[in-house]
Formats: C-alpha cells, sequence, structure tokens
C-alpha cells in the first residue's frame, strides 16, 4: 500500500495502478481480468453499491481470453450490486468480432465525445443506432460536449463544466509537465 503496509484490498476505494505496464501489452491485460475478477467475486458479498471502471479498456483485447472474462464480469456485475464503467478511446480499437463489443453494444449508459476519425464516428452512431446525420455532429463536438445516451431516452448532447474550485482541484497538468517544484 501506500503507506508500506500491505495494501487493503476491502477499502472504500480501491485503485490498481497499472501505469508501469505497457500500454496495449500482455501484462496489462491480463492484470485488468485479474483484478476485476477478483473485485467482483469480493463485492458478491459486500452490501451496497460498488462501481467498476475499467480505464484505457480497448487494452484487454491482446489477450484473447480476456475479452471474454470482462464481458462476463459485466453481465454478471448487476446480480452484485455493481455498476462497470468502460472507457473505449476509439472503437476501431476493438475488433468487429470482439466480445468488448458487445460491452459497448449492450451498454446502458454512454457519454460519447468527439471522434477525429470518421470510421470511429461512424461505428459509434451505428453501435448506438443513432440517427445518421449525428455522424458529422461526433466529429465536430468541442472539448467538454458530448452525446450522452441512456437507455431508450431521447439521446442529448451535454454541455459539461467544472467550478474555478474544482478546475483548481483537478488540474495536473503542471504535475505532468514537471513545472511545479513543490510536488
Amino acid at each position: 500500500g501506500p503507506d508500506g503496509n500491505p495494501p487493503r484490498l476491502d477499502a472504500r476505494l480501491v485503485v490498481i495502478d497499472t501505469s508501469a505496464l505497457p500500454e496495449g501489452s500482455t501484462a496489462l491485460s491480463l492484470m485488468m481480468a485479474i483484478f476485476a475478477t477478483y473485485l467482483t467475486n469480493r463485492w458478491a458479498t459486500t452490501p451496497g453499491f460498488k462501481t467498476l471502471v475499467l480505464e484505457e479498456a480497448y487494452s484487454a483485447t491482446n489477450l484473447d481470453a480476456v475479452p471474454l472474462v470482462l464481458r462476463e464480469l459485466v453481465k454478471r456485475a448487476r446480480g452484485v450490486g455493481a455498476s462497470v464503467v468502460s472507457v473505449f478511446h476509439h472503437i476501431s480499437d476493438i475488433p468487429a468480432d470482439s466480445p468488448l463489443r458487445s460491452i459497448i453494444q449492450e451498454a446502458q449508459v454512454a457519454h460519447i465525445f468527439a471522434q477525429d476519425q470518421p470510421n470511429d464516428a461512424r461505428d459509434v452512431v451505428e453501435i448506438f443506432r443513432l440517427p445518421g446525420s449525428l455522424v458529422e455532429t461526433v466529429q465536430s463536438l468541442p472539448k467538454g460536449v458530448h452525446i450522452y445516451v441512456r437507455g431508450k431516452l431521447p439521446t442529448t448532447i451535454v454541455q459539461g463544466f467544472r467550478t474555478p474550485l474544482e478546475e483548481w482541484f483537478t488540474d495536473t497538468d503542471e504535475q505532468m509537465r514537471g513545472d511545479d517544484d513543490d510536488v
């Protein structure tokens, strides 16, 4: 753990930092499957609402069994009172025959941000059964604006914003560039 003690995998917030693993690697795929499986099984006996976030979920395509494991976990999560948030930056990163496609297709809620590539824009409109007229919209969404899809409710275009306090709290640019000597 961060304090030098053994990690508490039963804590209210568990973050598995995989940033040291190469992006798109077999090791990253395997770790995603192992920790997602562990947490989902642990949660089966844990009361309350739980959320599993699979950031960079497209990385799971590098080991054949992992997309299958993740698809099954997503399908079973609801039974243990958990939600699964999967982040996919480009649908073209996911092979058409991958089980990860079903995770996208069966999503109950989707936040669709700008897609630079025309094929990604067309794919996302097709997968979520949106009007074809939205392909150009998906390609031209400005920063902070996204298309919100929720079940059978009308599709909505949403403008996100942050308060000055949120901007200060979430601004990590200085740390990323190494500009701040106080960190």
